[in-house]
């Protein structure tokens, strides 16, 4: 027996599997199963990729393809239970039989955060007043320029051509891409102080 004539609809969605009036292309699976490409790719990033019907070994996608989709589900759920722990830690530091350890952390990190939004804050401030004096700059080079050709004002001119008003605002922002891993090393002590171990993506399927 064809195992496509087995069943009429999806296994995964338990939608109908129509040709005719499905939006979703149809895949038939190695197994000889039909599903939805949707449903056969959604169950792929989850893990899943045995037929729903038969399990056996059905959704094929290239090695370095379903490499990348596992790598991403390794490493969202490690950040979500990172920052869970982040989060307790937070929490926990803040009653008052909190461990000196975590205390210390806890007013460590908050230091950091403080001088790292402050440095910011002045960074956009200074980006801002640089873009306002960029501007006015622009807009006398561009008076100059028409009262220059009125008055036909070639060496005038050629000077005020010369002048750059191209400039563009160049930050020294290694201080605060120190400051920022500093803030990122001590979130990790935080969140493995609160018991957070990192979960390495195993090498085979």
């Amino acid at each position: 027996m064809d195992p496509s004539s087995e069943c009429e609809n999806c296994p995964i969605c338990q939608e109908e599997l129509s040709a005719a009036n499905d939006k979703d292309e149809i895949e038939t699976l190695p197994c000889g199963h039909r599903v939805h490409l949707r449903c056969a790719w959604d169950c792929a990033r989850h893990g899943r990729m045995q037929c729903s019907l038969c399990g056996h070994l059905a959704i094929s996608i290239p090695s370095e393809e379903f490499n990348n989709i596992r790598y991403d589900q390794y490493y969202n759920e490690n950040m979500r239970r990172f920052n869970s722990c982040v989060r307790k830690a937070q929490r926990a530091g803040k009653r008052a039989d909190a461990p000196k350890r975590l205390i210390s952390l806890l007013s460590k990190y908050e230091n950091q955060k403080k001088k790292y939004d402050d440095e910011r804050a002045i960074r956009k401030e200074e980006e801002r007043i640089f873009k306002k004096v960029k501007s006015e700059l622009s807009a006398a080079h561009n008076v100059l320029k028409s009262l220059y050709e009125k008055d036909n004002e070639r060496q005038k001119l050629t000077i005020l051509q010369k002048t750059r008003t191209n400039i563009e605002y160049k930050p020294k922002r290694h201080k605060e891409l120190l400051r920022k891993s500093s803030i990122r090393r001590t979130k990790h002590k935080m969140a493995t102080y609160m018991g957070f171990r990192w979960i390495h993506c195993p090498d085979d399927v």
